[in-house]
């Protein structure tokens, strides 16, 4: 009976996602593009596909292009976390993301 009353304690103290993208054939809406390329990135087979490319994000110098933006479905705070599964593909250039929580 204890161990019943603590696995169920686990299971209500898990912390539920805020947000997750299934990346289903296109972007849900609530993203926004920075200086997108369009050429430059795609969704196909459940995963976002963007070339990195050339650029920056510091200070003055904001270069960087397809920067992928979502605002927090929630009020952040220090403690909450962000999570992202990154996958290097097979091209030296590419990454894919197949899953992104907030």
């Amino acid at each position: 009976m204890r161990i019943a009353a603590l696995a169920l304690i686990a299971l209500l103290c898990q912390e539920k996602a805020l947000f997750e993208e299934k990346f289903a054939g296109k972007l849900s809406d609530g993203w926004s593009w920075l200086r997108e390329d369009a050429a430059g990135w795609k969704v196909d087979g459940g995963a976002l596909s963007i070339k990195a490319q050339p650029g920056k994000i510091w200070y003055k110098t904001k270069t960087a292009k397809n920067v992928l933006l979502r605002k927090s479905p929630a009020q952040g705070t220090a403690d909450a976390p962000v999570s992202a599964e990154v996958t290097p593909s097979s091209a030296a250039s590419t990454c894919t993301s197949t899953k992104a929580t907030s």
